[in-house]
């Protein structure tokens, strides 16, 4: 009887250091992962926007022309300024979501939730949505201006964003425990996510 306690409390010492040391981080994961899909998300749309700011610079100067093959370009651009601006504001949606879904005052995601919540305040009052907003509809009246003049504002708007989040948005927390959120930063929570695996 003796012998079969010990085997008993031997493996439920086994289980709680099993637990602490694969379930544990593997659900902290599970927590953060989202977090890490969108910081990369928003860093593509971005590149995105900036790719159609690009290339809206051929079209300024450009307004109101009766050319039936401008005109059907400028509507193609619009659909893709007003399909990245709902991008934009689904994927803000999701991180404060996600950002909120993660335990309060548990140590070690508390900084990584403020930081998130932080970043969707700091997206949603840059001007990037109602510039974005602007360009679509300088395109859909056909002024290769106005379209070029927003999409360029809203990209300016959210690389500002990225920047602040190489700057502003570090490890906090002794030995750098904290997860922040930081799109623009490279491998943060990336990093991490190695490191708890």
């Amino acid at each position: 009887k003796k012998m079969l306690d010990d085997l008993q409390k031997q493996l439920k010492e086994e289980q709680e250091h099993l637990d602490n040391e694969a379930m544990k981080p593997l659900r902290r994961l599970e927590q953060v992962l989202p977090l890490i899909e969108a910081e990369r998300e928003f860093e593509d749309l971005v590149k995105q926007q900036r790719d159609l700011a690009d290339r809206l610079k051929a079209l300024k100067g450009r307004d109101k022309q009766d050319d039936p093959a401008l005109k059907a370009q400028m509507r193609e651009l619009e659909a893709e300024q007003r399909q990245l601006q709902e991008h934009l504001r689904n994927l803000l949606d999701r991180i404060e979501e996600k950002a909120q879904a993660l335990p309060e005052g548990e140590e070690g995601l508390e900084g990584l939730r403020k930081s998130a919540l932080d970043f969707v305040k700091a997206a949603r009052g840059s001007g990037a949505d109602e510039a974005m907003g602007e360009g679509a509809q300088g395109l859909s009246e056909f002024s290769g201006t106005r379209g070029h003049d927003g999409a360029q504002k809203a990209a300016e708007s959210l690389e500002k964003l990225l920047g602040q989040g190489q700057q502003g948005m570090g490890m906090e927390g002794q030995g750098g425990q904290s997860l922040q959120f930081r799109p623009g930063f490279g491998p943060s929570l990336g990093q991490t996510a190695r490191q708890l695996m």
